[in-house]
């Protein structure tokens, strides 16, 4: 069944390359993805857009990111001041995406072409998630033990948007740069918009015009 959906999409893609001489180009880029409540990681996209007209348009994309910990603080009541110390909850996180959309182009005319996008697609999440349990020693003092770790595999419905530019350098050249706003539901852990679930990203790259 999954050969079967690869072989559609190639066989969409290749068509539409062949068929849309001008009117399409291929997008790589890469970046860095900011979780909320995590360590910040790397992220790269290969993106096809095809142009229905100077203003608009449509995208299929494929990327993948990875970062590592998920943190939370929690009450150390062992300090004699109350204080506050950091741990992890989830690890090696890795998220794969096939996504659609469309790109709105504010400035279509301008050296310097502002954009909006949206799109929604599949995500694949797998991580490593923890338990940590309070240990209360004989002297008094309090300290946090971390289960083994248990691997999550979800399949995922994503959202995002973004706002960008994009500016010719040579002939069939463009760079671009664009800041993302993503979000994953469907999970059986986090909720839509939560802070589990959210992540926003910043992305460079290059635009090269069939």
């Amino acid at each position: 069944m999954k050969k079967s959906y690869l072989i559609i999409v190639s066989v969409l893609v290749l068509s539409s390359v062949i068929y849309s001489q001008g009117k399409s180009s291929f997008q790589f880029s890469g970046g860095i993805v900011y979780p909320l409540s995590s360590s910040p990681g790397l992220s790269g996209t290969l993106q096809y857009n095809y142009n229905i007209n100077s203003k608009f348009n449509i995208f299929i994309s494929a990327d993948y990111s990875a970062w590592d910990k998920r943190y939370f603080n929690y009450l150390d009541k062992s300090d004699v001041h109350g204080g506050y110390n950091s741990g992890y909850s989830e690890s090696d996180h890795t998220l794969s995406r096939i996504m659609a959309g469309g790109r709105y182009l504010i400035t279509p005319l301008s050296q310097f072409k502002l954009f909006i996008d949206a799109g929604a697609g599949y995500s694949y999440m797998q991580y490593n998630i923890y338990d940590m349990r309070e240990v209360n020693n004989p002297d008094g003092t309090i300290e946090y033990l971390y289960s083994p770790a248990v691997k999550v595999q979800q399949n995922l419905f994503n959202l995002s948007s973004g706002i960008g530019f994009i500016h010719p350098i040579i002939e069939r050249w463009d760079i671009l740069f664009e800041f993302k706003l993503n979000t994953y539901l469907n999970s059986q852990y986090h909720g839509l918009f939560s802070s589990e679930s959210t992540f926003s990203s910043f992305q460079f790259g290059f635009n090269y015009k069939i």
